[in-house]
């Protein structure tokens, strides 16, 4: 993932960030995004799965407030994943709403990464920014819900597409092809793509 998602390509948004507080910074979009603002020389903070579910767990907006506050940031992006539980997921849900409703409050920058996903499975066909979600998996219906939350707050919903890149997670196709491609070895081998 070089770079930041489509959203942050606009140069007065970025310029505009003195601060930025990543949520989901230990995840790999979220600490491409994090490296990515170092790079760039903007400040950023770093909110952990336990300090965000802490303060879900908590009371929502109650608590995120005055942490976002103290903070001093003047933009939230959040890089959170919703996990493959439903408890995880109805949690990503919950802090992606008290997130969006803190931010609009305090007038804080709220960049939410969606995904592809929410789009359902069209590989053939472009995607309008505007096209209606189509979801066909149980992560997809998630990431929807949660970016419409954001979006009806006011926030910026990224959706990125494919992303591929250095210390790409197991468990993708893309991650499990380079460990295969890896393993072979000087004189070659075979590369497993899609059911065995």
């Amino acid at each position: 993932a070089n770079g930041l998602p489509p959203g942050f390509q606009d140069r007065a948004m970025v310029t505009a960030m003195s601060e930025a507080l990543v949520v989901g910074s230990g995840g790999w979009v979220g600490g491409a995004v994090s490296a990515e603002l170092g790079r760039r020389g903007i400040p950023w903070r770093s909110a952990s799965r336990v300090w965000s579910s802490t303060l879900v767990s908590r009371g929502g907006p109650g608590e995120i407030g005055p942490a976002i506050l103290s903070s001093g940031v003047t933009c939230v992006i959040n890089c959170a994943a919703p996990g493959e539980t439903t408890q995880k997921q109805e949690g990503y849900v919950a802090l992606t709403a008290a997130l969006a409703a803190v931010c609009e409050e305090l007038g804080v920058k709220l960049i939410h990464v969606g995904s592809a996903a929410e789009f359902g499975s069209n590989p053939m066909e472009f995607i309008a920014d505007d096209a209606e979600p189509n979801p066909v998996s149980r992560y997809g219906e998630v990431k929807v819900a949660a970016s419409e939350l954001a979006s009806s707050r006011g926030a910026l919903v990224v959706r990125p597409f494919n992303i591929v890149g250095a210390q790409q997670p197991a468990g993708t196709p893309v991650g499990d092809w380079i460990r295969q491609i890896g393993r072979t070895g000087e004189d070659g081998g075979f590369v497993t793509v899609g059911n065995p």
